[in-house]
């Protein structure tokens, strides 16, 4: 009987372990798994996986797992049992008897919902179940509940230990221990099956499921298939021993998970129980379901979570003829044959992905030989490159080649009929017919490779050498990068040459003709470098495929890297050889031997990307909020205080474990107008009128926004790439608010700003109005001292022309008075003005002093000098010169009756100095004899004032200085000199007004 021989079987599986099993992935409490006891799990409406632990209620994101226990609301840390309902609700049944709801982020339990404090098992809840908008639940007892919006509703039927609700052909069932009831429209119920069970009431129930028209009902002892026929059930097969939770795949098959046996699994359509497919094979198996991208998880009882993607990696650890570990050259020959080769020297030949045969390397009596490399020749000879040296296997016979020619081989490759090889000091070829051996060169070599042009090349611990000049040459000397021990090598495509070093990485080098002609270093191109690169290869046409220390990596000609390790199944991530047929990988690892399927007819539903969570520090408390609730457009506004700010980042692929990648883009646009700061206007307005963007690759689950957040508004947008280089099929983004403190917003600078503003504005304005008054002030005075300047020069001029009448002479007189009228017309045009041109300046002192000579005759002798050197549009005071003219003809007249009058103009530096010569009686003389006659001079007073004037309205830095010659130590020498210097560049205008000295006065003001 198929029960007696199942039983037996199943009691010894764990003595015997197959030549291959399936890379599972396990999660455990060192991975965030809150119990390694699950007892239940499901897969969310948005892809996110619910584990019932022992120690709490588990969600898994693909990257972490978060734990809610008893102060996040459920009733005992221990969940049976899960349910998620169409409104996205959470079902959870507890150890303490009563039903838990996760709705919209929170945990409802009996102290929370007054329906769920009215619900209540002697036992505990066994199922929940769903129709339309009702739920319902039961308990193995004669009672049961509906729950729906009018409220809770209780059942009773005697005698029928109600276990769960399920459809079936349109119709609905209530299935018991005892017993199949359908449920009637009017909340009656008929039983239309009872089960033949011997001793019922010590049968422990253990689960029950539907696939099709089929039912698989699991007790204490046994295993009851049933069908439905109409509107009956009749049983179809019956098996002992054997029980346990009863699950459905997706596929329709019926699954067994056993706490002694493991995960059994009924092929769908099957009519009996007879030879099912077991996995994890003595472990205590509490539960199983698959998601959406048919990987299938297991819960088990102590040991945590197994997951099984499709098209897992088989590994291959065990046989009975002998331990294959440490798997260091694999390599693929014809008709599909794949040769594996370990540390100890054992070599293994598989097809069609089993063993067939299995043969050593051994020689004279060594326990170890290390293989490094196999070659595969036309004739199915094959070549083995060992410590021992060079070896080959032909007709099931292996033998040594070249004796002691070729110990330590590193590396054999079979190139136009010759086999090449490369030892610890040498390299050479073999014929592989006579076996004769030719040396070529004594260096120590590492690894060999054929370019498309079918020449040989020799790595070796200092450089690249090649055929063409039977490796002299050490292209290390012409390329830097080649200066290196060379790891590993393979031919490319077209003229490429794959070379690795550890130094490097891998480079890619353009050869011809046996030179090599270009480096390229790749990890300069890769966002994340490769090292401890072992070995190369190079599938027709596809990958390159890169062993490494950290698994294998396969890389395109565009750099898309795809990458597997011990996330994907892998037994070590310690990777010593691999080898492609088509779209199946067989990777050499320290720990065995591994098929993976890379690409596959399997349909995957594509992942999502989901920010998870969000953490941050305020008050020294550190705050995490949960995000898998809350729609993915919800605005959070951070406290001001929050520093150390973080979000989780997930992908929703579980085919693998670990870290993935993220592409992560930082926006920040401008935020709302209440938190805006100087530096959010100003950073917005410099970057266009647009948010400030920026995007970065993240190796982690976790964006960091730095120790100190800036005020502003952040748009996190992130997405997923797995380890095959796929990017997930929508995005995840999230929107933050950092506050901005009152002091920090641009409001209160505006303010502050507009305060200094006005302050300043009316400083201003104040100073302003008073140098308006000042100037007004001063223009007057300078109109009052040219008003008492002009008629004392008229009054004197008029008093001159007295002389020509007596006696009488009307031809100077004639030309005295046109001097004289026209000096007058001039006086009262540059009277208006306070600065004329210097050219008119000049006219006019010439036709001033011209009036005197006519005066004073052969008595008066005057110069003008230095006229010429002086631009004629040089602003000049005027009506200065003047009144310092008529003091030297009229004051100044020389004692010897001989008056010499010279006036001189030059430039000194930024000023323009006129100096005014007599030889009369000198300053203070005259000064003297205007005190003795009760006189008070006042045209030199008048002048100093209107010097003064001048400055404050224009600030030429204008001087007057007079000088009694008598005063010097020059005997006999009298006279007076006065010097009149400013700075003509200052003046602007020449125009009536003084509003170039007012607004240099301002300057002034602004400066100090």
């Amino acid at each position: 009987m198929f029960h007696r021989k199942l039983f037996v079987t199943l009691l010894l599986l764990p003595l015997f372990l197959k030549a291959q099993e399936p890379a599972y992935l396990h999660y455990g409490v060192q991975d965030g798994l809150p119990g390694n006891i699950v007892y239940c799990g499901l897969q969310d409406k948005n892809g996110l996986l619910w584990f019932g632990t022992d120690k709490g209620l588990a969600c898994y994101d693909g990257t972490r797992f978060y734990t809610f226990g008893m102060p996040d609301g459920l009733s005992d840390p221990e969940v049976l049992n899960l349910m998620e309902d169409n409104k996205g609700d959470l079902w959870i049944s507890c150890f303490r008897k009563k039903p838990n709801c996760r709705r919209n982020g929170r945990i409802y339990n009996e102290k929370t919902d007054t329906l769920l404090n009215q619900v209540y098992f002697e036992v505990g809840i066994a199922d929940f179940y769903e129709t339309g908008d009702s739920i319902w639940i039961t308990g193995v007892e004669d009672k049961f509940y509906r729950m729906d919006a009018k409220g809770l509703h209780h059942f009773r039927l005697p005698m029928v230990f109600a276990a769960r609700f399920a459809s079936m052909g349109g119709r609905r069932y209530l299935f018991s221990t005892r017993s199949i009831l359908e449920y009637q429209n009017d909340s009656t119920f008929t039983t239309i099956h009872q089960f033949n069970l011997d001793s019922v009431p010590s049968l422990r129930f253990l689960g029950f499921e539907i696939s099709g028209n089929k039912v698989l009902i699991s007790w204490g002892d046994r295993l009851v298939l049933l069908e439905r026929q109409g509107n009956r059930f009749v049983q179809l097969d019956e098996q002992f021993g054997v029980a346990g939770r009863v699950f459905t795949g997706s596929d329709g098959s019926f699954w067994v998970c056993s706490p002694r046996v493991g995960a059994m699994r009924f092929k769908p359509g099957s009519t009996d129980l007879d030879d099912p497919e077991v996995y994890l094979k003595g472990y205590s198996v509490m539960t199983t379901f698959e998601d959406h991208q048919h990987t299938r998880w297991f819960g088990t009882m102590g040991q945590g979570l197994y997951a099984l993607p499709a098209n897992a990696p088989l590994v291959y650890t065990q046989t009975t003829d002998g331990v294959m570990s440490n798997i260091t050259a694999v390599f693929g020959g014809d008709g599909g044959r794949l040769y594996a080769a370990d540390l100890q020297g054992d070599v293994m030949v598989f097809q069609h992905n089993t063993m067939e045969q299995k043969f050593d390397l051994r020689f004279n009596n060594n326990t170890l030989n290390k293989c490094r490399q196999i070659e595969v020749l036309p004739d199915g000879t094959l070549w083995f490159a060992t410590d021992v040296g060079v070896m080959r296997h032909k007709e099931n016979q292996t033998e040594l080649i070249g004796n002691d020619n070729l110990v330590s081989a590193k590396a054999l490759l079979n190139n136009r009929g010759k086999l090449w090889a490369v030892t610890f000091d040498k390299i050479a070829s073999v014929d592989p017919i006579t076996l004769e051996v030719s040396t070529y060169r004594s260096r120590r070599f590492t690894s060999l490779a054929n370019d498309d042009q079918d020449n040989v090349w020799a790595g070796g611990i200092d450089g690249l050498y090649s055929l063409r000049d039977s490796f002299v040459y050490n292209w290390g000397a012409s390329f830097a990068a080649l200066n290196n021990r060379i790891s590993a090598m393979a031919g490319g495509d077209g003229k490429t040459l794959w070379v690795a070093t550890p130094e490097l990485g891998l480079l890619r080098l353009t050869v011809d003709q046996g030179a090599v002609q270009q480096v390229e270093i790749i990890n300069d191109s890769l966002q994340t470098p490769i090292s401890n690169i072992v070995s190369l290869y190079q599938s027709p046409g596809g990958r390159l495929w890169l062993s490494t220390n950290k698994g294998v990596y396969g890389l395109t000609t565009q750099w898309n890297i795809i990458h597997f390790d011990h996330n994907d199944g892998l037994p070590s991530n310690d990777v010593n050889a691999v080898f492609a047929f088509g779209d199946t990988l067989w990777i050499g690892t320290v720990g065995g031997l591994v098929r993976l399927a890379i690409s596959s007819e399997t349909t995957y539903e594509a992942f999502s990307t989901l920010i998870s969570a969000l953490h941050y520090q305020s008050d020294g408390k550190l705050i995490s909020q949960i995000l898998l609730d809350f729609p993915f457009d919800t605005v959070w506004r951070l406290p001001a205080e929050a520093r150390l700010v973080s979000v989780d980042l997930a992908g929703l692929d579980f085919r693998s474990t670990g870290t993935r990648q993220f592409i992560c883009t930082l926006s920040q646009p401008l935020p709302p107008w209440t938190d805006l700061t100087v530096d959010n206007f100003f950073g917005w307005v410099f970057n266009g009128f647009k948010p400030k963007t920026q995007t970065r690759l993240l190796e982690s689950g976790s964006f960091n926004f730095g120790v100190e957040m800036a005020p502003g508004y952040y748009i996190l947008e992130a997405i997923a790439i797995n380890n095959r280089g796929e990017e997930s099929r929508e995005s995840a983004q999230i929107e933050l608010i950092m506050p901005a403190r009152w002091y920090e917003t641009i409001w209160f600078w505006l303010l502050v700003w507009s305060s200094l503003g006005f302050f300043i504005y009316k400083t201003v304005h104040t100073q302003l109005a008073i140098h308006r008054m000042r100037a007004s002030i001063s223009e007057l005075q300078l109109q009052a001292l040219q008003s008492q300047i002009n008629p004392h020069f008229i009054g004197n001029a008029i008093n001159s022309v007295q002389q020509f009448f007596y006696p009488p002479d009307p031809a100077k007189a004639s030309e005295y008075v046109a001097l004289l009228t026209r000096m007058l017309r001039r006086t009262l045009e540059f009277s208006e003005r306070n600065f004329i041109h210097f050219g008119d300046e000049v006219a006019y002192d010439s036709d001033y002093l011209e009036l005197n000579h006519l005066r004073f005759g052969d008595y008066l002798v005057y110069s003008i000098e230095g006229a010429d050197a002086i631009a004629p549009q040089t602003p000049f005071p005027s009506m200065m010169l003047q009144p310092l003219l008529e003091n030297a003809t009229i004051h100044g007249i020389a004692p010897d009756g001989n008056t010499v009058l010279s006036l001189r103009f030059e430039k000194l530096g930024d000023k323009l100095v006129c100096t005014l010569t007599d030889n009369g009686i000198g300053i203070n003389a005259m000064l003297q004899q205007a005190n003795k006659h009760g006189r008070v001079s006042k045209g030199l007073q008048m002048l100093y004032q209107k010097a003064e004037t001048i400055n404050q309205l224009y600030g030429v830095n204008m001087t007057l200085h007079t000088f009694d010659l008598g005063d010097s130590s020059k005997a006999g020498s009298h006279g007076t000199r006065v010097v009149l210097a400013y700075e003509p560049l200052k003046v602007k205008s020449i125009r009536p007004g003084g509003i170039q000295g007012l607004v240099s006065r301002i300057s002034k003001i602004f400066k100090s």
